[in-house]
């Protein structure tokens, strides 16, 4: 059959709850609150190998913490957000306590003072929106059972020319990949 509309969408549920859902060829208005918000598809990106859209960067506490456009991916099969290593590097720097775990390549954080961490989020395009992240979705655990060290979803890494943005942000996020327009749209999750 023909589908209603050329998108796919996604609801992604926090803390591995269940619920999540992939609506193809339509969107499921009870998953989300306000209007969507549309960004265009990057430039020359027309194969949709990978979704990818231009953004102002993450912000820290609603504020950049570089000021440098990054293309961004969308992966809705990662519980974690790959980032240029200095653009993570800037971001952890507003966190209290946090340090990078070089062998393992994550950044820890203090898991006690995981409630006190700023609104981590996301800018695209030239929107004024902040889209930041629900914050349990920062925290993937323990680094060690028993330990005060918490994983962030904030992955860094060099191997991709790329920001790849995984469930930590999509999550927070009723997400639509509309191939009709070619472009993203976001709208906050419930």
């Amino acid at each position: 059959g023909k589908l209603a509309s050329n998108v796919a969408s996604f609801y992604i549920s926090r803390q591995e709850a269940s619920g999540s859902e992939a609506c193809i060829g339509c969107m499921d208005s009870s998953k989300f609150t306000g209007d969507p918000e549309y960004f265009p598809l990057s430039p020359g990106n027309s194969s949709q190998t990978l979704w990818t859209i231009v953004t102002q960067g993450m912000t820290y506490d609603n504020k950049p913490v570089l000021d440098e456009p990054l293309v961004s991916a969308f992966d809705t099969g990662g519980p974690y957000t790959v980032v240029p290593t200095k653009v993570a590097k800037a971001l952890h720097s507003h966190i209290h306590g946090s340090e990078l775990d070089a062998d393992v390549g994550v950044y820890t954080f203090p898991c006690d003072k995981a409630s006190s961490i700023a609104p981590i989020g996301w800018m695209f395009g030239s929107s004024s929106t902040v889209f930041n992240i629900h914050p349990s979705q920062l925290n993937l655990g323990e680094a060690e059972k028993g330990s005060n060290k918490c994983i962030s979803a904030i992955i860094p890494s060099d191997s991709y020319p790329i920001g790849l943005i995984g469930d930590a942000f999509l999550s927070s996020w009723y997400s639509i990949f509309d191939y009709g327009n070619m472009r993203m749209g976001f709208a906050a999750a419930v």
